[in-house]
């Protein structure tokens, strides 16, 4: 859970403006948890007293999922932030701010602070540089597939580097696992240009840790070294790259044939080709279907130029 308690002017707890927000917070959530895309906007009171509030669930949860998580965001708001009119909460599974000035107005503020939390537990030490411009290449991929198509402007994907990364935890480490969301109401190329200051903003804040998170209101994104969904199906995109050499795509392996490279799917046969490019697939498995019947189908590609 993350933060931001972003304003100097104060409240009581028992005054209209709290009264207000209390009533908000509940009215969001409630919306929210029952949208199909998990977002709601709102506003409550007049004057000085009125409040303009949003909540947003990830797109991989469902609409019990959504609601847990918003209840405990009142408690950190009137607790850590006591009497603060302007509150941002970030968890991983949803967000929430409320405010004394009307923030919904002004979706692409480029003067809104960037929350952001790093992975301290487990390090990369071996060429975090690569690792993190992989890591951006595969935020670039999937918040294009998320501004353009995703109802729920939500995407999420796995990077796998064929050579891997040493860490101060395990041996070798081969994927990356991201994950990109704007708000719905956002237009594609406001989604895009959204995401992408969080993604401008990944190698100045990098410092070899294996994971990140990046939040504004209106988009966030993640990524890490292991996985992030917490369910199959839904809006979820899997996205993968070769990071020596190749492509390697979601539910296939790599196998060395001498010179060349075959890759073997559960879904189609076998194919084996002199060289492959480096590129991005974005593919969706339909959650009617088993992985033994999984049907790969290829929705978009994405060019990756720094292998």
């Amino acid at each position: 859970m993350n933060l931001l308690c972003n304003s100097d002017n104060s409240y009581a707890l028992n005054s209209t403006y709290h009264s207000n927000v209390v009533a908000l917070l509940g009215s969001l959530s409630a919306d929210a948890s029952n949208s199909t895309v998990g977002f709601a906007t709102g506003a409550a009171g007049r004057g000085r007293d009125q409040v303009w509030g949003l909540a947003l669930c990830r797109g991989d949860i469902n609409g019990t999922s959504c609601a847990s998580c918003l209840a405990l965001a009142p408690g950190v708001a009137f607790g850590n932030c006591s009497g603060v009119r302007d509150v941002s909460v970030y968890y991983d599974r949803c967000l929430l701010r409320f405010s004394d000035e009307d923030f919904l107005a002004s979706p692409d503020d480029p003067a809104a602070p960037v929350q952001y939390g790093l992975n301290l537990e487990v390090n990369i030490t071996g060429d975090p540089g690569r690792f993190v411009g992989l890591a951006a290449d595969l935020v670039g991929a999937l918040s294009g597939w998320a501004a353009h198509n995703s109802t729920s402007r939500y995407a999420a994907g796995v990077m796998t580097s064929a050579q891997g990364f040493t860490t101060t935890e395990f041996a070798v480490v081969r994927n990356i696992y991201g994950l990109v969301q704007c708000t719905p109401d956002h237009a594609p190329e406001a989604c895009l240009g959204c995401l992408g200051r969080l993604r401008d903003e990944m190698p100045a804040v990098f410092n070899g840790t294996s994971g990140a998170q990046f939040n504004l209101v209106w988009c966030n994104l993640r990524y890490e070294v292991f996985l992030l969904r917490q369910q199959p199906g839904g809006e979820a995109r899997r996205a993968a790259a070769a990071g020596s050499g190749g492509c390697v795509w979601p539910e296939r392996r790599e196998q060395d044939k001498g010179s060349r490279k075959c890759i073997v799917s559960s879904c189609r046969r076998p194919r084996c080709r002199p060289s492959w490019r480096p590129c991005v697939h974005v593919y969706r498995l339909p959650p009617e279907e088993s992985s033994s019947k999984a049907i790969c189908r290829r929705r978009r590609r994405f060019r990756v130029t720094s292998l």
